[in-house]
């Protein structure tokens, strides 16, 4: 199958991720998680995979989705986080064990 450049005016086909480890969470956060990756109804949509999660991130719900992840009890740290990628204009966020330590967040030991 051919794709002309017509058929993809429009289209996004590529997209910007934010790859950190998750020791950017504490426990917590994760605990929610993966209850979120089971909950349709979570603030955030969340794909768990064994080594970590998957985060869509759309800027146009944060300023909902933000109070909602503070009521929920997650962190500051992992709620700044998610709000900086957003501003960043990352489209996913993802979290794994492996994944980049940064020195411009804090981290958290468990």
């Amino acid at each position: 199958m051919k794709i002309s450049k017509e058929s993809l005016c429009g289209l996004r086909l590529t997209r910007v991720y934010a790859d950190l480890g998750t020791a950017h969470m504490t426990l917590k956060d994760r605990d929610l998680l993966e209850a979120a990756a089971e909950n349709p109804s979570a603030p955030l949509t969340v794909y768990n995979y064994k080594y970590g999660f998957f985060i869509p991130l759309d800027s146009d719900s944060w300023e909902e989705t933000k109070p909602e992840l503070e009521e929920a009890g997650h962190s500051e740290d992992f709620v700044f986080l998610l709000g900086w990628c957003i501003k960043q204009a990352f489209d996913l966020m993802r979290f794994d064990c492996d994944g980049e330590i940064s020195t411009r967040f804090p981290t958290h030991d468990w």
